[in-house]
């Protein structure tokens, strides 16, 4: 880089746009390319943002202020969704934890009879049909 740095002076430098400026002007695609993307950048701005600046006085700081302005709002709002969730997680997480280990398993050949449980009381469970008495 010092190596650069020696050789290209400011004044070579300008010489160096100066030639390239010229060439564009006489059509030189290339150049015209260069000049232009050195100039306005890799994304220039848009006609029509530049109509708005020039319509509300603005400078392009203004337009980088407020697209900073805007993402860090964006940003927030994410914060606090994320945040959200994260509490609605240790809600379910709590109450889990809160339920206590779960009761005795019913056999799997047992038949629950919910025409006769009660709103009030425990269900009555009655024993596999084989064993209910023939008759």
């Amino acid at each position: 880089m010092r190596a650069l740095s020696d050789v290209l002076t400011l004044d070579a430098w300008r010489d160096i746009c100066e030639t390239a400026i010229n060439a564009a002007r006489d059509g030189d695609a290339k150049a015209r390319e260069w000049v232009a993307r050195y100039a306005l950048g890799v994304s220039p701005t848009t006609i029509h943002a530049l109509a708005v600046m020039e319509a509300h006085d603005l400078q392009p700081i203004d337009l980088v202020e407020a697209e900073a302005a805007r993402a860090e709002r964006q940003a927030q709002q994410e914060r606090r969704a994320a945040a959200r969730a994260a509490a609605k997680a240790a809600q379910v997480v709590d109450a889990r934890a809160n339920l206590g280990p779960p009761g005795p398993l019913q056999p799997a050949n047992t038949v629950v009879d919910h025409h006769q449980t009660r709103q009030d009381g425990p269900r009555r469970v009655l024993p596999p049909r084989s064993d209910r008495g023939q008759g």
